[in-house]
């Protein structure tokens, strides 16, 4: 069987699977390969938004209260919500600005990474992702459950002692 015969018949198994209303299913090393893509992709970007928070002494931090997820930014002078989010309307709404909310975003262009908050398995996530990388996996910041906050942990930062 030819490579075109192959990609024909894998493409028409997608297909199939995509018109039954289930979504396609990547191989297993497509899938390996395109996770590592997904995060490596992302990994500059990080590197961006640890120095911009540590040089602005701001901390990052995702909260859970009752049906309202929201991502915001803490510093000295107060704080800056990024994104709202509300569980039982599904709507997310992204507010970039601030002024280290619009540092964020001129990092997100840059990189060509989008940052969403999400609703997953129990917890409200941070996520950031680049669809030209992958469609289907994206890193995951800091996530917290419900009734709880949890903070960004910045790689630049040193530990105390």
């Amino acid at each position: 069987m030819s490579l075109q015969a192959q990609l024909a018949a894998a493409r028409a198994r997608h297909y199939a699977r995509r018109a039954n209303g289930r979504p396609p299913r990547p191989s297993g090393k497509h899938a390996l390969i395109e996770r590592a893509a997904a995060a490596l992709f992302a990994r500059d970007f990080l590197n961006d938004l640890d120095a911009l928070l540590l040089k602005r002494g701001a901390t990052l931090w995702v909260v859970w209260k009752g049906k309202r997820g929201q991502v915001y930014v803490q510093t000295a002078d107060g704080y800056e919500v990024l994104i709202e989010s509300h569980r039982t309307r599904r709507t997310v709404t992204p507010d970039f600005s601030g002024d280290i909310g619009a540092r964020i975003y001129r990092l997100m262009e840059l990189h060509d990474i989008t940052l969403d908050a999400a609703w997953r398995n129990g917890e409200f996530a941070l996520q950031a992702g680049n669809t030209r990388v992958s469609d289907e996996y994206c890193l995951t910041l800091v996530r917290c459950r419900e009734d709880s906050k949890a903070q960004y942990c910045n790689e630049l930062e040193q530990p105390n002692d």
